[in-house]
């Protein structure tokens, strides 16, 4: 556990009060107006009544504020651009004020990204930077006239988390060296945070770990892709120091009217009561599919016309150990195989 990564969750009350005289509306046609907003943290107020006080970050610890307008919905805890926001803007530090485009008569309510470093309004398009702390008000609304608002917002500092996804597969094959994927994490609005590629090695047959640190404390999804397994994404929580998540992922198979048998054959065994089948097993691709094919994980199975006899016969794992051949219309791959028991013989 690394508890540098880590920092208590604390909710203290800010009062951000929204002082606006008619002039400072600008009414439009469009039912928006253009609102120059005041804020007035109070928090350092309620200092000396919190035992979590000096824990606390302040807007006065801050050295650039985002504020976001929003309709009534959760606050991302990312600062990237969405098509859901009114309006965005930095907050002046000495006067504690910030300009917004309001929409009238609408539910509204505000986002707060706290930084110790100084960015610019542009820096956060991409949602690249973690903030320090976070804050959201209530829901409000504002009209044409409006003189004057105040609105509370929750203040708090940000947990951190190692989220580890734990990659393997659904079947005892597990998965071929040298595939390759990716691995992403998602906001709980399905914007993609971080992206981490991967290959298989010999080591990862069983499992491959993909880790994500400093994820703060939230919602998110994920969507892993890797060679020869169907695409995976499943919803979340990060609420601990460290997550691990055991991701199994469902082989992509093959169509069964691809395989085909040429050249079979049973053989005794010396004068022994048992044979053993062989051949060659083709596998006849679509080239629209021929990307997607990375392992043989089927195993084929002979039984005895009328009785009840079955002996598994388990063709090569890795499909880049087969014969390869291309044509106008499918890649063929061949690989020869055999029972791996041998078959009880049967009089009649």
């Amino acid at each position: 556990m690394r508890l540098s990564n880590i920092y208590i969750l604390i909710f203290v009350l800010i009062a951000i009060v929204l002082p606006v005289s008619c002039a400072d509306i600008e009414t439009e046609t469009s039912g928006y107006a253009t609102m120059r907003i005041n804020l007035d943290d109070v928090s350092h107020r309620k200092a000396a009544r919190s035992r979590f006080a000096t824990a606390t970050m302040t807007t006065s610890d801050a050295k650039t504020i985002l504020a976001v307008l929003v309709p009534s919905i959760p606050c991302e805890s990312r600062t990237a651009t969405t098509g859901l926001e009114y309006s965005r803007s930095l907050v002046d530090i000495t006067t504690q004020s910030a300009q917004f485009v309001v929409p009238l008569d609408t539910n509204i309510k505000l986002c707060l990204y706290f930084f110790r470093d100084e960015h610019k309004l542009n820096d956060f398009t991409g949602g690249a930077i973690t903030p320090d702390g976070f804050g959201q008000s209530g829901i409000f609304t504002i009209d044409s006239e409006t003189n004057s608002k105040t609105v509370s917002v929750e203040f708090w500092a940000i947990s951190f988390s190692d989220v580890t996804f734990k990659i393997s597969s659904s079947s005892s094959a597990g998965m071929v060296t040298g595939s390759s994927g990716s691995a992403k994490l998602n906001s709980a609005a399905g914007y993609i945070i971080e992206t981490k590629d991967f290959t298989i090695t010999e080591a990862d047959n069983s499992s491959k770990s993909v880790e994500f640190t400093n994820v703060a404390y939230d919602t998110y999804s994920y969507n892993i892709d890797l060679q020869g397994f169907i695409p995976s994404n499943e919803a979340f929580n990060v609420n601990s120091p460290n997550e691990l998540l055991d991701i199994k992922l469902e082989p992509n198979l093959v169509e069964i009217e691809w395989f085909s048998f040429d050249n079979l054959t049973i053989s005794q065994v010396g004068s022994s009561p048992y044979a053993v089948a062989g051949g060659t097993v083709v596998l006849n691709v679509p080239n629209e599919h021929k990307d997607n094919i990375t392992q043989v994980i089927s195993i084929m199975q002979v039984n005895r016309v009328g009785g009840s006899t079955i002996v598994d016969v388990t063709p090569p794992i890795d499909i880049a150990s087969w014969m390869k051949s291309e044509g106008p219309d499918n890649v063929t791959y061949t690989s020869l195989f055999s029972t791996a028991t041998q078959i009880p013989l049967f009089h009649g």
